[in-house]
């Protein structure tokens, strides 16, 4: 029967076209007919050939596709509710700006297929092969998605609700801008994906395969994201807020500027497969945490900060400084590690940030209080709230001290003031006798 015969039954309606179907076996060749804005509910074309057929703006309810091929086949703009396509063939497809209400496309193959704008609700794509297609500006609500197979996708400015994803494949995916509302990414594989600008609300990615992949940008909220599998993952600037992020595997993340208001970080594994079990419960240190354990070089620096470090304050003015230089390049001979910081000028950061990070990093401070300006309130930032932090505060001779420094001579770990004449006073007697107090006032202290 030659396609025109073919097209004449379908004009006639789907009670024809039914009866013919029942009493004809065969494979029916349709490819290629133009059957755009009409209304074939309850038609049969299963096991039919409706390659590059052209269903635009058609009414689709009730229709059945099983085990058909509709590769390159148009949808655009059309009505699909009801409608059954279980093992068919639709790659290559148009569903732009489609409905799709009720339908059932499990096991269907939709490789390089384009989605985009289309509305899917209440429908089955259940072990479907979705691979390398388009989602643009579609919104899938209540879809049943277990099993299917997304990889290398891209769904940009889409809203996914209550649907059910456990078991999907979305490796090297782009999801972009998007809406991920109340499903379920069980026991997924996201691995080498990207999630950028997306918003992501009461889901369970549980148990959840994302290595290697990226969250940047996003707003992460009620979310289970218990033993995941975050190795070699970029979180850049997302927002983890009442998130469960428990038991994952952290190996090789990278985490920047990351917020985790309530969300609980217990028994993150830093560890890779094959080395001990090493688990942390902060994921914006476990970086610096696996380097330190694994890496001598760090370890040697650290020690270097911790027993050599000497913070050196004082006046910034010309005079001063000749002095402040002074005592850095002698430390220096003597193996300290001196930090000279010009806080005066220091314009980019919080004082007492600056001032407090400095002083916990020091094995003592060397204060000169000569010509006092910005001194009194790094003093007063670090002295009340650092008792085993040896401070030697020297003055130049014939000055006294600003009137509010005796307050913190009454602390133990303040130690006598010392007066110097000039910088050979403190080359060739004064430098010594400040090391020798501190390094005595810290075997004191401990």
């Amino acid at each position: 029967m030659t396609k025109k015969e073919l097209f004449e039954i379908i004009q006639n309606g789907f009670s024809e076209w039914n009866q013919f179907r029942e009493q004809s076996d065969v494979n029916l060749d349709l490819s290629e007919l133009d059957l755009s804005k009409k209304d074939l509910r309850y038609y049969n074309f299963s096991k039919c050939n409706l390659n590059k057929v052209n269903f635009r703006k058609s009414h689709l309810g009730n229709t059945n596709f099983t085990y058909s091929s509709l590769r390159h086949t148009i949808f655009k703009n059309s009505y699909l509710r009801n409608g059954n396509f279980n093992n068919s063939d639709l790659r290559y497809s148009d569903f732009r700006a489609t409905i799709i209400i009720d339908c059932n496309f499990d096991n269907c193959l939709f490789n390089f297929s384009d989605f985009s704008g289309t509305k899917i609700k209440k429908s089955s794509f259940i072990s479907a092969n979705i691979r390398e297609s388009y989602f643009c500006n579609a919104k899938l609500d209540d879809v049943k998605l277990i099993k299917a197979h997304f990889e290398r996708s891209l769904f940009r400015d889409a809203i996914v609700s209550n649907s059910e994803l456990s078991l999907v494949k979305l490796n090297d995916s782009k999801i972009l801008s998007s809406k991920i509302l109340k499903c379920n990414f069980a026991t997924g594989m996201l691995y080498n994906s990207i999630i950028d600008e997306c918003t992501i609300e009461e889901s369970d990615f549980s148990n959840v395969l994302f290595t290697s992949g990226k969250i940047t940008n996003s707003e992460i909220k009620s979310t289970n994201l218990r033993k995941v599998n975050f190795s070699g993952t970029q979180l850049i600037s997302d927002n983890f807020t009442n998130c469960d992020l428990s038991m994952s595997k952290i190996f090789g993340v990278s985490a920047w500027k990351l917020n985790l208001v309530n969300t609980n970080q217990e028994d993150l594994q830093i560890s890779d497969n094959g080395e001990p079990k090493i688990t942390i419960d902060n994921i914006e240190v476990a970086q610096f945490i696996y380097l330190l354990i694994n890496n001598e070089k760090l370890r040697t620096v650290i020690n270097t900060i911790t027993s050599k470090v000497v913070l050196i304050l004082g006046r910034f003015t010309p005079e001063r400084m000749k002095i402040l230089n002074l005592l850095r390049e002698e430390l220096r001979h003597k193996n300290y590690l001196p930090i000279l910081f010009d806080f005066e000028n220091s314009a980019n950061r919080d004082i007492t940030e600056t001032v407090t990070t400095l002083a916990t990093l020091s094995k003592f401070i060397i204060a000169d209080i000569s010509d006092p300006k910005s001194i009194p309130q790094e003093l007063a930032q670090i002295i009340p709230h650092m008792p085993s932090l040896p401070v030697q505060p020297i003055i130049l001779s014939g000055q006294k001290p600003y009137g509010m420094f005796e307050h913190f001579t009454r602390y133990s770990w303040v130690l006598d003031t010392i007066e110097y004449d000039d910088d050979e006073h403190i080359k060739s007697a004064i430098l010594d006798e400040i090391i020798n107090a501190c390094e005595n006032k810290i075997l004191e202290i401990r």
